[in-house]
């Protein structure tokens, strides 16, 4: 499960902060997109950094 929050995290960087032209334009889970504030493509965010620290308070990773 966190392989795949992950992975939507990734995707989901590109669209944020973006016009919802932009959204509707790309969101077809074909590709990536760049972040439009930090030009990263396929990184996940502090979210899933989060989401792993919470696990790793309770159990080993």
């Amino acid at each position: 499960m966190l392989y795949e929050i992950a992975v939507a995290d990734a995707y989901g960087a590109g669209f944020e902060f973006v016009a919802p032209e932009v959204i509707a334009q790309h969101n077809d889970l074909s590709h990536y997109i760049p972040h439009q504030l930090y030009g990263m493509l396929g990184n996940y965010t502090d979210d899933t950094q989060m989401s792993l620290a919470k696990l790793s308070s309770v159990a080993p990773i």
